[in-house]
């Protein structure tokens, strides 16, 4: 940790979409009227951002060493602005809102999904058929979005790239089309999917929107794709964005955040390698990640969210937290409710009173939950003691 004093950043919301963290001018806070001056904020503050972030760098369409930059501000966000959200999957009710806003979650995050063959397809499917079929499909998805809204909710939406034949060891992170040929047709397909989510999420009134998730190799190889398609998503959507990093060597190297709202990160670090783990030890685990993610929120000048987080009810949950609950081997599925918990009650109290954090979407509830075998290892919390803990969990302050 640096001696530097850092001077304090006031949290300003300009509308229930987006907030800004602006640093404060004296040792008191402003706050600037919201309709008298939301329009200069998302003109000036960008171009502050891009002051703190890339001077003294060497940049062409992007600022290459922005990371590394030495910090000048600290973040607080404020605890009232911290998105406490959830992925939500299956047909959603009235009965399933309340159970879900009993946790004190505030936030649900839909998953809009599109796929391609294999990690070297030159094309990314999403279902784009006739006029009538989109429009259908626009129509669900607005209704969906209009029934979370209307019961309080905020909503993110959140596309993923599903991989239909996957090679051992292969997955969304690695996809990279083969050829330029390919890599025209995989970038305009894929242009074409988040924009068409774009704009029914700026016709739903969603909060925040992602435009890329896991993309380990092309977020860090093609940095100018992300960087127009991020200008492509402003010009349809006004809501927040943010881009899906995955935990393991890709979030702390990508070059396009300053032009991001979050730094988005798929949290499913490597916590403790002990079946069985105490609270204490998975707390422990928490430490190295914790100052990486702190001073790569300080170079960039922007917030940390978790935009995915969750764990399987299994005796090793906190050893791989990113392994699917059917990949493990007959040994490693051996249920564990209480490590579950302890994972969950390790993140509350190690990472969620972390300043620089705006929030975190868990993974995952299913309305569908019920059809399943009691006593499974997956990562839904329903019905099982981590409820508990999450509800008890987002109730606290920071």
């Amino acid at each position: 940790m640096s001696n530097t004093s850092y001077p304090k950043m006031t949290v300003v919301k300009q509308s229930a979409k987006s907030c800004w963290l602006i640093p404060a001018l004296t040792s008191h806070s402003y706050t600037f009227g919201v309709m008298h001056y939301s329009t200069f904020l998302r003109l000036l503050l960008p171009l502050v951002t891009i002051v703190i972030v890339c001077t003294g760098c060497r940049h062409k369409s992007v600022c290459q060493n922005a990371n590394d930059q030495v910090a000048t501000t600290t973040l607080l966000v404020a605890d009232s602005l911290r998105q406490r959200g959830i992925h939500v999957f299956g047909r959603v009710d009235s009965s399933d809102l309340s159970a879900i806003a009993d946790l004190n979650i505030e936030w649900v995050t839909l998953v809009a999904w599109a796929d391609q063959d294999d990690i070297d397809s030159p094309m990314v499917r999403y279902g784009r058929k006739d006029s009538i079929h989109m429009a259908r499909q626009d129509s669900s998805w607005l209704s969906r979005i209009g029934l979370l809204r209307s019961a309080g909710f905020k909503v993110f939406v959140k596309p993923h790239v599903w991989i239909s034949n996957t090679e051992e060891g292969k997955w969304r992170s690695h996809i990279f089309p083969k050829s330029q040929a390919d890599w025209q047709s995989w970038s305009e397909s894929y242009r074409s999917f988040i924009l068409w989510y774009a704009e029914v999420a700026e016709s739903a009134g969603v909060e925040m929107f992602c435009i890329g998730t896991e993309f380990s190799r092309l977020a860090l190889e093609k940095p100018e794709f992300w960087v127009s398609l991020i200008a492509d998503v402003r010009a349809v959507y006004s809501g927040e964005l943010t881009y899906a990093a995955n935990w393991y060597e890709e979030y702390e190297h990508i070059r396009f955040w300053h032009l991001l709202d979050h730094i988005g990160v798929q949290a499913y670090f490597p916590l403790s390698q002990e079946s069985y783990p105490t609270v204490q030890a998975v707390r422990h685990g928490w430490n190295s990640h914790l100052s990486k993610l702190e001073q790569l929120s300080r170079n960039v000048g922007k917030p940390v969210l978790f935009t995915e987080l969750g764990y399987k009810s299994s005796s090793i949950a906190a050893a791989e937290p990113w392994q699917w609950a059917e990949s493990l081997s007959h040994t490693d599925t051996i249920h564990s409710s209480q490590t579950q918990v302890g994972c969950y009650q390790a993140f509350f109290s190690e990472v969620w009173p972390q300043p620089w954090l705006s929030g975190v979407h868990l993974w995952q509830w299913n309305t569908g939950y019920n059809r399943w075998v009691h006593g499974d290892p997956d990562f839904f919390i329903q019905g099982k003691p981590a409820e508990a803990m999450v509800r008890t969990g987002f109730s606290q302050s920071h």
